[in-house]
């Protein structure tokens, strides 16, 4: 498990323009549920050995940033949400 997001998981720059995308498909939309769910296990476990003290800050923000942006989308019916929240208040 590392620190480093793929791009197409990153939040949008602030001022950026909301592009309205299709609903993904539903294996999609699940690949989505699980990568954030990594962001809560990381966020929620504290900082892994593996990661350096003076990186494990910028990893937080990395990661509540995309839990944050997840949050955003609109297509999440019959997910659990409370744990991207979870994680998101562990570290405000």
């Amino acid at each position: 498990q590392t620190c480093a997001l793929p791009i197409s998981q990153m939040p949008p720059p602030p001022g950026a323009l909301e592009i309205q995308r299709p609903v993904p498909h539903p294996m999609e939309i699940a690949r989505h549920y699980e990568a954030a769910m990594d962001s809560v296990r990381l966020l929620l476990a504290g900082k892994p050995e593996y990661i350096p003290d003076q990186d494990w800050p910028d990893c937080i923000k990395r990661n509540v940033d995309h839990l944050k942006h997840m949050m955003q989308n609109p297509w999440w019916d019959g997910y659990d949400l409370a744990p991207f929240q979870q994680a998101i208040d562990a570290h405000q």
